[in-house]
């Protein structure tokens, strides 16, 4: 009901809901964090986890996936019908 009773009064609601969403955030404790594991083992040192995480990022999609993007050119002829766009060739 506090709340409540501050955002009906407020002026500009939009910022008296981000003050709202702050102090709810600030509440919470930091300490709580789920713990990260690398292969089993425990994972504490996040200069260690990035290479992890990209790796997984990169590798994610299979090749099936992949070489669909190479024959399919529907996107490129969506945008022509959509915007009259003629696409361009990229010397290589």
């Amino acid at each position: 009901m506090h709340y409540n009773n501050l955002l009906s009064r407020s002026q500009n609601k939009v910022k008296t809901m981000w003050n709202f969403v702050k102090v709810e955030i600030n509440k919470q404790n930091r300490n709580n964090a789920l713990p990260l594991n690398n292969e089993g083992s425990p994972a504490n040192d996040y200069q260690e986890l990035a290479p992890v995480f990209n790796d997984y990022f990169i590798n994610v999609t299979n090749q099936t996936q992949t070489g669909n993007l190479k024959d399919d050119s529907s996107a490129v002829k969506n945008l022509n019908t959509v915007f009259g766009v003629i696409p361009c060739q990229v010397n290589q």
